[in-house]
């Protein structure tokens, strides 16, 4: 009757989106996750107070970009595991709603596909779930994949686990 116990929805639309505030600087020939991964750490090195929203759709780029690149041969395993690590801090230190973390990696969705359209977001989540579990067949040492051939691997899969 006095809606007590009902939960009001935040809206994050207002808050300053991480696509309008990191700046396009890299293309570097390897790729977007690399551009995407560049391109974040001078955002954050010339932008080291910004708010909540900004802060935790960096973490979610910077993770996704850093799962591709273990893919592609360009990091190390270990290299994500530190992200992650430094991922679940701002997950502890910005807001824990569900909606709040979820406007959050839409925004970071939004970044990286202003970098490339090679993926979706089921693709994205697939190779992050990979890298994160540690079973990512990578290429040997020394050796990268082309974001090309990754695309079309994890296409590959999508399609063979949705028939």
């Amino acid at each position: 009757m006095f809606g007590f116990n009902k939960k009001t929805k935040t809206d994050y639309s207002s808050e300053p989106r991480l696509v309008d505030k990191v700046k396009k600087n890299e293309d570097n020939g390897h790729g977007p996750f690399l551009d995407i991964n560049n391109d974040l750490g001078i955002f954050v090195e010339k932008n080291p107070k910004c708010g909540n929203m900004l802060l935790m759709s960096y973490a979610y780029a910077r993770r996704t970009s850093v799962a591709g690149m273990v893919l592609q041969g360009i990091m190390k395993q270990a290299d994500y595991d530190y992200v992650y690590k430094v991922f679940n801090a701002m997950q502890v230190n910005t807001e824990h709603s569900k909606e709040f973390q979820e406007a959050a990696a839409q925004q970071a969705y939004e970044l990286i596909f202003s970098y490339t359209n090679l993926f979706n977001k089921e693709g994205l989540s697939m190779i992050t779930s990979v890298v994160h579990q540690g079973n990512a067949l990578v290429p040997p040492n020394g050796e990268t994949i082309d974001i090309n051939v990754l695309a079309k691997i994890i296409a590959d899969i999508k399609n063979k686990s949705n028939s």
